[in-house]
């Protein structure tokens, strides 16, 4: 998950055949405001979409549980391919894991190595026969 200052201007360049986003709109260039407020990067397929919904989740809470239209958190999400390495494991990245991913980021600390979304990514592989 990166979090980026409120009001931030981003950009997409979505690449690849199975493609997995939510809120994709929100960082097309036809998009009048393209502000985002996090960007979540999960592994397990579609699956892993859900883990934006802990992001938002935080976002509601620290805005006070706000219904005004400029306090509703915009965080677009993608998934990386991981799901073929993953053999028996039936965990995936969810709405829990992504509030975690966000206290993580208030300690200003991390974890290194085959961790996180990253763990199991699989590309390029698609000449190769898997």
């Amino acid at each position: 998950m990166i979090k980026v200052p409120r009001g931030s201007a981003t950009a997409v360049d979505v690449r690849g055949g199975a493609v997995a986003t939510r809120e994709q709109s929100c960082v097309e260039e036809t998009n009048n405001d393209g502000t985002i407020d996090a960007l979540v990067l999960a592994g397990g397929s579609t699956y892993g979409l859900e883990a934006a919904s802990g992001v938002m989740r935080k976002l509601f809470a620290q805005r006070n549980f706000s219904s005004e239209f400029s306090e509703i958190p915009s965080v677009p999400s993608a998934i990386v391919y991981d799901w073929r390495n993953r053999k028996d494991a039936k965990v995936y990245p969810n709405r829990e894991m992504g509030e975690a991913a966000w206290e993580l980021l208030a300690t200003g600390k991390s974890e290194v190595g085959r961790v996180g979304a990253g763990t199991n990514v699989w590309v390029g592989k698609y000449m190769t026969g898997f």
